[in-house]
């Protein structure tokens, strides 16, 4: 991982059920609980939005983007195509369930 990175941000690593034929895909059960975590951080942290642009120059600038990816700090395909592809739909979910104050099963 990176230091840099680490000592600011929270590090979620999720479990594939696919490999690396499929992207590192992950199961439904997976993501729902990934949502959920991601909620709960949110709410514990005084987090009012995830801000996702997939764009790693965007680092520190957590006004413009708060969401980050292992493979921007080392040289892994971290987190996968598959979830890499869902981290705008990830926030989007997230945010729904921040701004509408739904409170998820963790």
């Amino acid at each position: 991982m990176n230091r840099y990175n680490d000592n600011r941000a929270v590090t979620i690593e999720v479990a594939n059920d696919g490999g690396a034929e499929t992207g590192w895909h992950i199961s439904d059960a997976a993501y729902k609980s990934l949502i959920n975590l991601c909620v709960d951080i949110c709410r514990r942290n005084g987090i009012e939005e995830l801000k996702w642009q997939g764009n790693k120059s965007l680092i520190g600038q957590v006004d413009k983007q708060n969401m980050t990816v292992h493979r921007w700090f080392a040289n892994k395909a971290c987190p996968g195509d598959y979830l890499y592809n869902l981290h705008g739909q990830i926030a989007a979910e997230v945010n729904a369930t921040l701004k509408g104050g739904r409170s998820e099963k963790i």
